[in-house]
């Protein structure tokens, strides 16, 4: 049969979907999980691919005749087709392709790919459902070490929605992991665009390709978020491997290399993270260190009864706390920050020098503390806190500490899934009978507080007058 883009249907829920096409390829060609997730990569962009072409039929698609031909061992018109297509997607996406790469399914495998995905049409699909699929797929792949690169859902919307990107505001992630904070935000923006009746698709694209960088530290994951971008519709060009700890000069050298000319000191008007925490280790580069004030030892001066820092290098301190100061540093004035952090960096003793250094810096807009388990899905379980701070410049930041100012506190109990299993179900809400209890759409409501710690910030917001942009009213 033919298939005319305009039968192809929204996808409801696509997850088990790709845990079908992950089981079969995993099944059928003996592959380390690590080429599997290749192979799915590869698959996903030429489903994406072929949906933006100007073609009304599908060329990813197999006829009932080309899989007895596959079926029977023959040469067919299907496999050049999808290899056609790979050749499509391999120029278009130089950044994340190589030219050599090839896609290494028998055909039989290939077929029953394309057959699970033919009938669906991505590009229309609701966010949160790719989302997740999206996700899920990624986390069964990178369980283990690298899992603090990974922010639960709930976290990424109670964040982008606190810290409220505009669409003329530079938006990074330095740890951007699978890409979570940089989607959220640019989904958040969009429809913001979209309530604006008359924003067109152009401008969509345009806002995510001039304003939205990622960065990550590990060049697989950088090619999942670009992935992850691309899903949606774009924004992918700005994100780039690199060290966000580095040097300057490196950080720039290896983002011009991927194209990418913007990114450095005092560049971003809003930064959303979660850096990988120190329990895996501290950084002791010299190099590296030299070029933090957080780097560097601190004595308390009892004269001033402020902390000082010293000349002293420190023999290591974690990523978690260096990430604050770089983040600062990538901030322009007056820019916001929302950072996830283990408490200890909050209230620990023997790091009294780092929150006095934040305060320097910046105005505390506010504090969300979470649950223990929040991060247990992503295989760590520190009791984790995001902090929102507004980067000062130091005279403004003196005057404002001379006055006692408000800082917003909330701290969240139910973040809308299981905080014991690593496999971390969404729970519903109920009612006193057991039954679930449904929102106006006949959805069942997730039982969370997150929305209404949003709604409290926003209150907060309007009554202490606090200004996110220079042309805002609030």
């Amino acid at each position: 049969g033919v298939f005319y883009k305009d039968d192809l249907v929204p996808a409801t829920e696509l997850k088990s979907v790709f845990q079908t096409i992950h089981n079969h390829i995993y099944a059928n060609e003996g592959f380390l999980k690590e080429k599997v997730f290749n192979e799915m990569l590869k698959i996903i962009f030429i489903k994406m691919v072929d949906e933006k072409s100007l073609e009304e039929k599908s060329e990813f698609r197999i006829t009932e005749n080309e899989l007895r031909e596959v079926e029977e061992g023959r040469e067919t018109s299907f496999v050049n087709r999808i290899v056609g297509l790979f050749e499509r997607v391999k120029q278009e996406y130089k950044d994340v392709f190589d030219k050599n790469d090839v896609i290494n399914l028998r055909p039989t495998t290939l077929a029953f790919v394309v057959s699970q995905l033919q009938k669906y049409d991505l590009r229309d699909t609701q966010a949160d459902v790719k989302g997740t699929a999206f996700q899920t797929f990624v986390y069964a792949h990178q369980r283990g070490d690298r899992g603090e690169f990974f922010t639960p859902h709930p976290l990424l919307t109670l964040m982008v929605e606190m810290i409220d990107p505009g669409d003329a505001e530079m938006f990074l992630d330095p740890a951007c992991g699978s890409g979570g904070f940089l989607v959220t935000g640019m989904n958040y923006v969009w429809a913001k665009f979209r309530r604006r009746k008359a924003a067109k698709e152009i401008d969509l694209i345009k806002y995510a390709h001039n304003y939205i960088r990622g960065i990550d530290f590990n060049p697989d994951l950088a090619k999942v978020s670009k992935m992850h971008m691309v899903l949606y519709d774009d924004g992918h060009t700005g994100i780039f491997g690199a060290n966000s700890l580095e040097t300057w000069e490196l950080i720039k050298k290896q983002a011009m290399e991927a194209g990418v000319l913007d990114v450095g000191p005092a560049s971003f008007d809003l930064i959303l993270t979660n850096p990988p925490f120190g329990s895996k280790g501290r950084i002791t580069d010299k190099r590296i260190l030299s070029q933090f004030e957080l780097g560097h030892s601190w004595r308390f001066d009892k004269a001033t009864q402020k902390w000082e820092r010293i000349k002293t290098l420190q023999k290591g301190q974690v990523p978690d706390i260096l990430f604050i100061e770089r983040c600062l540093q990538f901030l322009r004035s007056g820019g916001r920050l929302g950072i996830v952090l283990p408490n200890s960096d909050l209230n620990n003793s023997s790091l009294e020098y780092v929150r006095q250094f934040i305060k320097d810096h910046a105005r505390i807009l506010g504090v969300v503390s979470l649950p223990v388990g929040t991060f247990m899905s992503a295989g760590s379980n520190p009791q984790p806190s995001i902090l929102f701070l507004q980067k000062l410049d130091e005279d403004e930041a003196r005057e404002l500490n001379e006055t006692d100012y408000p800082i917003f506190m909330a701290a969240v109990n139910k973040v809308g899934y299981d905080l014991t299993t690593k496999t971390a179900p969404i729970i519903f809400s109920k009612d006193e009978k057991g039954e679930l209890l449904k929102d106006g759409n006949g959805k069942p409501i997730i039982d969370t507080d997150i929305p209404y710690v949003i709604e409290a910030f926003r209150t907060f917001r309007t009554d202490h007058q606090i200004l996110f942009r220079k042309s805002e009213v609030i």
